[in-house]
């Protein structure tokens, strides 16, 4: 089996674990197609996933991404938010740093989406998502131990912006959050 094929095999097991968990919660997960609330917060990758991603891109939208990923660098770096440690998620929002991989509201790679869009679901009134003060009232489920089940040892993590910002553009960051698993 390839790398490709493997972080697939582990998103399918993923999907299913966790909603299988949130089902005995007797939770429901309230996001849907279209929601894009989540794409303005902080998403920690880990390299494979980002090189994964990539490959999924689809060609015509490449150009697309990469000026998206320059923008989402230039802003990142102008602000600072790089240089803190877990920047709370309302003043990354503030920021408008809207993950590059987002178009007109739809993700480009929503089937190959990383483990932390994976594990970060809604389950309160969808209509507190995209208002940044009822954000914070919002509810959500995040699987913290089944997503370390997932993670392959030796795996660099850091921020999507981070890893495309170095693999599309050549520009060299390094976010204070960075870690080797």
């Amino acid at each position: 089996m390839n790398r490709d094929q493997d972080i697939r095999k582990s998103h399918i097991q993923f999907d299913y674990e966790f909603a299988r968990d949130v089902k005995k919660t007797g939770a429901v997960i309230t996001c849907k197609a279209g929601c894009f609330a989540c794409c303005s917060e902080p998403l920690y990758v880990f390299d494979y996933e980002a090189r994964h991603l990539l490959k999924h891109v689809p060609p015509a939208e490449m150009p697309g991404v990469v000026e998206r990923t320059k923008a989402w660098s230039e802003k990142a770096q102008s602000c600072g938010i790089l240089a803190k440690h877990t920047p709370h998620v309302q003043e990354y929002r503030y920021q408008k740093l809207v993950c590059p991989l987002l178009k007109d509201g739809l993700c480009l790679v929503y089937k190959q989406r990383p483990f932390g869009c994976r594990s970060h679901s809604a389950i309160g009134d969808p209509k507190l998502c995209h208002d940044d003060q009822a954000r914070m009232e919002q509810k959500f489920v995040y699987s913290h131990l089944l997503l370390s089940k997932h993670i392959r040892d030796g795996a660099v993590g850091d921020h999507l912006g981070v890893f495309l910002s170095n693999v599309l553009t050549g520009t060299k960051l390094q976010s204070a959050d960075r870690a080797h698993v």
